[in-house]
């Protein structure tokens, strides 16, 4: 859950209405990575669904800055047919390789937005069912 104002810019790149002041976000990945060892960084391509009354579905590049093989945060990049939507997500991720629970919106002007991240089954109740038969929680 993330508050709509913090991502009011995705909403007005695709000329979406919102009507709640809370929207439902859910980012997937594909299983396959583009890594090869040495790399800097580690890019994975996958969705996000942005739910707020209507379903928004855009396409996101995940990108992780890797130190010996271990990532160390990442960007995740919003977009609708192949141009940029919004700002970026951001988060660290700890040296265990867990990723950190707080994260953060920077919008396409710079203004900042922290919130956490959950993943539970009642965060993903709000994800419609046509979308969860698509996807892996592992």
């Amino acid at each position: 859950m993330i508050p709509t104002d913090a991502i009011s810019d995705v909403y007005q790149r695709v000329s979406a209405k919102t009507s709640v002041d809370n929207s439902y976000l859910l980012l997937t990945s594909a299983s396959e990575e583009n890594y090869s060892w040495g790399d800097d960084r580690l890019a994975i391509d996958g969705h996000a669904y942005i739910l707020n009354g209507t379903l928004l579905k855009l396409d996101s590049l995940t990108i992780y800055s890797m130190e010996n093989g271990n990532p160390t945060d990442e960007v995740i990049y919003l977009s609708k047919s192949n141009r940029g939507v919004g700002g970026m997500f951001y988060r660290d991720i700890a040296k265990d390789g867990s990723p950190d629970v707080s994260s953060m919106y920077i919008s396409d002007i710079g203004h900042v937005s922290h919130f956490n991240v959950t993943v539970s089954p009642e965060c993903l109740s709000h994800s419609p069912k046509s979308v969860l038969s698509k996807v892996s929680t592992e």
